[in-house]
């Protein structure tokens, strides 16, 4: 039954909810975790995340989740994993800054 592994209804609404946190969540990420980073790395990383976490999403709630958890996954997995991106590429931005910073 491929149903449960792809429906467009939910890839529909995932990609609603993507696009209502971008508009929210972008500048915000833009203006207080990515301010130092370069612009890139700002959208490039925190996008191939979200795609990553809705592929994941994807693959492990079609085998192992109920509908109703799966739908929530499809929703949650892709506005985790950008925020996460953006916490790793505000840490690892910071430690260069010092590294470049103490070698002055």
């Amino acid at each position: 039954d491929n149903s449960r592994f792809w429906s467009w209804e939910v890839a529909l609404t995932a990609s609603g909810v993507g696009a209502a946190a971008g508009v929210v969540l972008g500048p915000l990420f833009a203006w207080t975790l990515l301010r130092n980073a370069p612009l890139w790395r700002a959208i490039g990383e925190t996008a191939f995340a979200s795609a990553i976490g809705y592929g994941l999403s994807l693959a492990v709630g079609g085998m192992a989740l109920p509908a109703g958890l799966y739908v929530v996954g499809n929703i949650a997995a892709p506005l985790v994993f950008p925020v996460l991106a953006a916490l790793r590429l505000r840490h690892e931005v910071n430690k260069s800054r010092r590294l470049a910073g103490s070698s002055t």
